[in-house]
């Protein structure tokens, strides 16, 4: 059992690295790409179509500067969103807050 070494297995970087499109994360660019669509093609007007593209211009840049920030920031906003701001001392059905 002494002479048995230990099995290194590599970590491959793809299965730890972040899903991200375009620079940002993966459901935010989708969420800015399918607003920006929807807002152009419902209205049909080129009022719409200049606030398509411009929710999708400035959108799209503040989606990479929270990815460049944070890989997973949305993750995390929607989990600190969860937290309650007071947990009291005890437990049990009695102690909802």
């Amino acid at each position: 059992m002494q002479d048995e070494e230990l099995v290194r297995v590599p970590i491959r970087q793809s299965l730890i690295r972040p899903q991200h499109l375009a620079g940002a994360e993966r459901e935010l660019t989708l969420t800015v790409i399918m607003t920006s669509i929807a807002l152009v093609f419902i209205a049909l007007s080129w009022p719409a179509a200049i606030a398509g593209a411009l929710i999708f211009v400035f959108g799209m840049q503040a989606a990479r500067r929270m990815a460049k920030a944070d890989p997973q920031m949305t993750k995390v906003y929607r989990r600190h969103v969860n937290y309650r701001a007071f947990y009291r001392a005890r437990s049990g059905p009695k102690c909802q807050g």
